[in-house]
């Protein structure tokens, strides 16, 4: 696509997991490429950033205790657009802040079921990045290098970062900072819808998701659908992108994760997908184990190491 809507490889590949495209290797436990959590505690700030309804909107930012700037990671939570909250993504923030990367994970609308929440809880998120980029010399942070790692809806929304940051309609006048760009340089979604558009599947259940955060139905508003579709949004301008999912996830279909890479190869984007043959729905980046198997890790480091570093 030429235009948008209306307008983080030496990648490692593991015996257990199917990628787009290299060669097969070792599977690497986590201890060979994560960084342990150091002694000294890293720096940890929290953001207002803006206000909906009289409910204030934050972010939690937790930095490296070395010398910035640092590139940033954006973590957007997952919960069907409905539930979750920032402080679910704390000890992965952590995780990431010990790899050298300032991690903010941030609150964003949900929907209740009452009203239309969409465009918000993208206006949010792109609020956050234009906050952060603005304070970026007082919070130590690097302006140039920005990524989202966001998981199930949480990718969705990322992928709307990454994808549409040129379209203005998912601004709703909420923000206070309403200047800079909200550009990504990577983005890494986990097991996210990326097309919402009618007939096609997502996942079982996925149609009353999608219907609490439109206003309506994704057939009866086709063309809300669409502006709510990462994959309707994709051009060669977007930012490289790593993609994960997992062969047994019944809760969003791992067609969706197929048809947004061919569209972004055929767009002229990198693109990364890492399919993990034994993972359901869930799952996040690092190990709960240093003997544990570091596909998924390895795989999000690198990525992100050679899109912002």
């Amino acid at each position: 696509m030429g235009s948008k809507l209306g307008s983080a490889l030496g990648i490692v590949l593991l015996a257990s997991c199917t990628m787009a495209f290299g060669p097969v290797s070792h599977r690497p436990p986590a201890e060979r490429c994560v960084a342990p959590l150091p002694r000294r505690a890293a720096v940890v700030e929290r953001v207002r950033f803006g206000s909906v309804r009289g409910r204030a909107l934050q972010l939690d930012l937790v930095r490296p205790s070395t010398p910035g700037p640092h590139p940033t990671v954006l973590l957007v939570h997952g919960g069907a657009w409905r539930r979750g909250h920032r402080q679910h993504m704390t000890s992965t923030m952590h995780a990431f802040a010990a790899q050298g990367y300032a991690a903010a994970s941030v609150d964003y609308r949900l929907a209740d079921g009452l009203r239309s929440v969409f465009p918000g809880p993208v206006s949010d998120l792109r609020c956050a990045v234009r906050t952060l980029r603005e304070r970026a010399p007082e919070l130590g942070l690097d302006a140039r290098r920005f990524a989202a790692v966001g998981f199930s809806a949480g990718g969705h929304l990322a992928s709307m970062l990454a994808t549409a940051s040129d379209v203005d309609d998912l601004d709703d006048g909420t923000c206070p900072v309403d200047r800079g760009s909200v550009a990504l340089q990577a983005a890494v979604s986990f097991y996210g819808p990326y097309d919402l558009r009618a007939p096609l599947r997502v996942g079982p259940g996925a149609d009353g998701a999608i219907r609490n955060l439109l206003g309506v139905s994704r057939t009866r508003d086709p063309a809300r659908a669409t502006l709510a579709s990462p994959i309707a949004h994709v051009d060669r301008d977007d930012p490289p992108m790593l993609l994960v999912h997992g062969l047994r996830d019944r809760i969003v279909e791992v067609d969706q994760t197929r048809r947004m890479r061919r569209a972004l190869e055929q767009a002229g984007v990198r693109v990364r997908t890492l399919e993990l043959p034994h993972h359901s729905h869930g799952f996040g980046v690092f190990p709960r184990r240093p003997t544990d198997d570091g596909a998924i890790a390895c795989s999000t480091l690198s990525f992100l190491s050679d899109t912002l570093r």
